[in-house]
């Protein structure tokens, strides 16, 4: 799988309407990227810069709308599953911290206003 096919894969993923889509794409993506650090490394930085302005203007949306208001609006939902590959990314990252190159991107990765602090604490 190259790298344009697995955007396109995660995007399915991002628009899929229930959570069956969303685990049968993500399942795919795991499949294939699970037994190589490296690769998932660059597959999620790669993504997250391509999807940076978006992921930015969704979490901003969701601040504005507030997500304490009980509404289940689409930009809490999109926010959400763009959370979860950030999430993964922090793994990806703390799992490579031996490498130096690795230590300054998760210390500036997680400084970025849309990465959620207290989950990313959890996984640290």
């Amino acid at each position: 799988m190259d790298a344009l096919q697995a955007i396109k894969l995660v995007e399915l993923w991002l628009m899929a309407d229930n959570s069956s889509q969303r685990y049968s794409h993500l399942q795919i993506i795991d499949e294939k990227l699970a037994s190589n650090e490296d690769l998932n490394f660059k597959y999620l930085s790669t993504l997250l810069t391509e999807k940076e302005s978006l992921i930015q203007e969704e979490h901003q949306k969701l601040i504005i709308e507030g997500a304490n208001s009980g509404s289940n609006n689409s930009s809490q939902n999109l926010y959400q599953r763009y959370k979860e590959l950030i999430l993964r990314f922090v793994k990806v990252l703390l799992n490579s911290i031996g490498e130096k190159r690795y230590r300054g991107m998760l210390a500036d990765f997680v400084k970025k206003k849309y990465v959620p602090i207290e989950e990313s604490s959890k996984i640290i």
